[in-house]
């Protein structure tokens, strides 16, 4: 359900994405249930997202989001090394490729930003 909302309404998610992740990130390693993780991982992509929205509105600091970000991707590190489900590492494959490049987007615009005001 929260990746729906992430998904479907990410301009209207912002204000939930630090909540949200707090839930995702241990559900990443669920052993329990692959669908579980499944969900998890394919949030992960659309969250960012939103964060990159945030602080495109400047409802999210850029500094939070480069900490979430470098977090993430120690977790994401930590699923590479402990599953074992050849379908659920194809997930966790592309899921990082598209955190990958909303995160590029982000450093893009807070760049631009920064050098629209004259400083580097």
């Amino acid at each position: 359900m929260l990746c729906t909302l992430a998904i479907d309404l990410p301009e209207m998610f912002i204000p939930h994405v630090e909540e949200t992740l707090k839930v995702m990130e241990p559900l990443l390693t669920f052993w329990y249930d692959g669908e579980v993780r499944i969900c998890a991982i394919s949030s992960i992509p659309h969250l960012v997202k939103c964060a990159v929205l945030g602080v495109s509105k400047q409802e999210i600091r850029p500094e939070w989001t480069s900490q979430m970000f470098a977090h993430l991707i120690k977790s994401i590190r930590n699923c590479f090394r402990l599953e074992i489900n050849l379908s659920i590492l194809g997930i966790l494959k592309t899921a990082l490729k598209q955190t990958l490049l909303v995160s590029r987007e982000l450093s893009l615009q807070y760049f631009a930003a920064q050098n629209g005001k004259g400083t580097m």
